[in-house]
């Protein structure tokens, strides 16, 4: 099932702290690799010396720095386009994932001969990359396998340090969109799962970074305006969507930047979103339970609430609203089909096509 042949792509920038730690953690796979492809994206700090030492030390990795800062959709595609591999992971260099991730992955894609692309649970984890009882499919983390278009556009999240996708994937769905530093990976998601199934291991098997520098305030303004770029793309690309899903859409977009900013501190730009999300959706309790932290709490217990890791409480919230709330009539007919084709009446899977 390709082991052996795996090219697994590691973004970084101003990595120098996380980047040793990424790499051992993908060299010290049960499973083995073909290269692992670190893709400097300009770095001021000393990442480029780190990369060059690991490079030295170890045949297997491969040392490529932009010239410029082009955003981390351009250094995934340099690393997909100089991969040389049947299969290509991705990496965050301040992510790392556990010994058996791959073997795990590999051992879940040869039940299903033909799929085209996996992914995993993993642990959100602090700034020293020490795992919390918080798992990425808590809250807005997707669960399922086979088709989930519709899972993504329900607001559900894939993380790419979860990842790895067969070559013919990026040759038929193209690669990242450079033009946008926000959402890029969402926007990705939505193309390869409208076109292909995936396969999902439920083992959390990857470890997910956040410290302070992972979403500053400075930066905050600029992602958030490429997200909404990457909804709008998403909507005039796809015509058919019904206005139900519309206006789901801007609810999410609303929603996890009303949590965002809630998390990062700023208390008035999170006010302006859960407001904006509760236009398209006045009943969600999510929202509301937003709206009311912005409002209601005083300062100095509103700085105490967003400290880490008290933040993934209103995810925690939003996990169980998600989980006791019933789909439709509609969706789950929708996910029946799905299931259909992806693994045959009898559940032998058939080979993916496009939608």
């Amino acid at each position: 099932m390709g082991w052996g042949k795996v090219s697994v792509v590691v973004t970084a920038y101003n990595a120098a702290a996380f980047l040793e730690r990424a790499v051992a953690s993908v060299l010290s796979q049960t499973a083995p690799v073909l290269e692992v492809l670190v893709v400097d994206d300009a770095s001021t700090d000393r990442t480029s010396a780190v990369a060059e030492e690991l490079a030295r030390r170890h045949p297997a990795v491969g040392y490529v720095r932009l010239e410029r800062n082009r955003g981390v959709s351009a250094a995934r595609n340099v690393g997909i386009i100089r991969a040389r591999g049947e299969w290509v992971a991705f990496l965050d260099a301040d992510d790392a994932w556990l010994p058996e991730k791959l073997a795990r992955q590999f051992a879940a894609l040869a039940q299903k001969a033909q799929a085209t692309w996996v992914y995993c649970d993993g642990w959100h984890a602090d700034e020293f990359l020490r795992p919390t009882r918080h798992r990425l499919s808590d809250g807005l983390g997707c669960t399922s396998e086979g088709r989930i278009y519709h899972r993504l556009l329900a607001g559900e999240f894939v993380w790419p340090s979860t990842t790895v996708f067969r070559r013919e994937v990026f040759e038929a769905v193209g690669l990242f969109d450079e033009g946008l530093r926000g959402c890029e990976d969402w926007d990705f998601f939505i193309r390869v799962a409208r076109r292909y199934p995936c396969v999902y291991v439920p083992e959390p098997l990857v470890l997910h970074r956040t410290h302070p520098a992972s979403l500053t305030a400075a930066h905050r303004p600029v992602v958030r305006e490429h997200c909404r770029q990457a909804l709008e793309k998403l909507l005039s690309a796809t015509p058919d969507l019904d206005q139900d899903t519309r206006r789901r859409l801007y609810f999410n977009f609303h929603r996890t930047w009303g949590y965002l900013q809630f998390t990062g501190g700023d208390r008035q730009g999170a006010r302006a979103d859960f407001r904006a999300a509760l236009k398209f959706r006045p009943w969600s309790p999510t929202a509301w339970c937003g709206l009311f932290l912005t409002v209601a709490l005083p300062p100095p217990v509103y700085r105490r609430v967003v400290r880490w890791p008290l933040k993934h409480v209103y995810y925690r919230f939003n996990g169980l609203v998600k989980r006791l709330r019933r789909p439709g009539t509609e969706a789950r007919a929708a996910e029946a089909r799905a299931e259909k084709t992806f693994h045959g009446p009898s559940g032998n899977r058939i080979s993916p096509g496009g939608t």
